[in-house]
């Protein structure tokens, strides 16, 4: 199923993944009042294989005054953290094309209970909001502690 989903999501012209971007997250920003008054840190990410594009949605969290953090592979460990990158500038993709801030010491990695809000990328989701990620756990393990 995941493999056919994603065949179907690469077909979408580029035009119509932004204007269903611009939608999705329309509807996230709506969501930030009452809930998020507060400025606070983000998880975010850099979209790929058509996901959803958070652009729109970092922009006005940024507005609000929110720093956002991005995954960070480690590679010995094979593990997912994230971190709020020094500069916007330096960006590397890792083995899964996974864009993340290059350069990222370990010290600079965040413990969850520095992140108020977390956006996460996906294959599909359901109505409910259950994820179905690229199957090789890293989201689910580094959030899976937390409640939504």
């Amino acid at each position: 199923m995941r493999q056919e989903i994603l065949k179907l999501r690469r077909a979408l012209p580029l035009e119509e993944i932004r204007r269903r971007s611009k939608e999705i997250c329309a509807r996230a920003i709506a969501q930030l009042d009452p809930w998020h008054r507060e400025a606070g840190v983000a998880a975010s990410y850099r979209p790929i294989h058509g996901e959803v594009d958070p652009g729109d949605f970092e922009q006005e969290l940024r507005a609000r005054g929110w720093s956002l953090a991005y995954p960070v592979m480690d590679s010995k460990s094979d593990s997912l953290s994230m971190a709020v990158p020094r500069t916007d500038a330096d960006w590397v993709q890792h083995r899964w094309g996974v864009w993340e801030p290059a350069g990222v010491p370990p010290s600079d990695r965040l413990s969850l209970e520095n992140i108020s809000l977390v956006l996460i990328p996906g294959v599909a989701f359901d109505k409910t909001m259950r994820r179905m990620g690229y199957g090789k756990g890293h989201y689910d393990r580094l959030f899976g502690s937390i409640a939504h």
